[in-house]
């Protein structure tokens, strides 16, 4: 309920009129699984649709450290080799939130960063890419919205990551606004400078005091 510590740390997003249209990838790459277990052979839709599009994608990478790093890298350029793409690499610990800060297009496979992102105000686009996750991990569960919505799909074929990405791309301020409103505020809840939980936290210690 009162969303994520660190991304409480950064201002939310107020419109997008200033769209730059650049497309991220959110990394959910992890060293230690094998390629095809992350979808290696599923990453076809996303690339094609970029191609259309004549994009690159600018992905943020998960791992830390230059071999992890360097095998993530090899991931994608053999998932998506026909697309250029920019590698953001990650540094310590709140490097990832810092490209939520620009008015950009997020795509992501069901990660934290992605709700987070939404919570800010962000276009995020949710394709369960990863084969595991159309059957365990869907769009906003515990809470049932569907297969399919404006901005997420369990389906990662081009047709699918195409209508999204479209979406995303043109959707007024004022339609995104309405489509996801209400369910961003249902999955997690944006509280810069964690309020509530300072809020909390100062009432448990001068609970304590009291009563001592």
């Amino acid at each position: 309920e009162i969303g994520s510590l660190n991304l409480n740390n950064f201002v939310k997003v107020n419109g997008t009129n200033n769209l730059a249209k650049n497309i991220f990838l959110v990394s959910n790459f992890r060293a230690k699984i094998d390629f095809k277990t992350q979808g290696l052979s599923e990453f076809g839709g996303l690339e094609s649709v970029l191609l259309n599009l004549e994009a690159p994608i600018s992905i943020i990478s998960q791992s830390m450290g230059e071999a992890e790093q360097d095998l993530e890298r090899v991931f994608f350029e053999t998932a998506m080799p026909n697309v250029r793409q920019n590698f953001l690499l990650r540094y310590e610990k709140l490097s990832s939130y810092r490209c939520l800060i620009g008015e950009n297009i997020i795509i992501n496979d069901l990660s934290t960063l992605g709700y987070e992102a939404l919570a800010l105000g962000l276009r995020v686009g949710f394709v369960s890419i990863q084969p595991g996750n159309r059957s365990i991990a869907r769009f906003g569960l515990p809470l049932e919205f569907g297969e399919k919505g404006p901005f997420w799909t369990n389906d990662p074929s081009e047709e699918e990551i195409g209508r999204i990405l479209d979406y995303l791309l043109t959707v007024s301020d004022e339609q995104w606004e309405r489509d996801s409103g209400w369910i961003r505020d249902q999955l997690m809840v944006h509280d810069y400078g964690n309020t509530k939980i300072r809020a909390y936290v100062e009432g448990v210690l001068t609970g304590s005091l009291k009563s001592n």
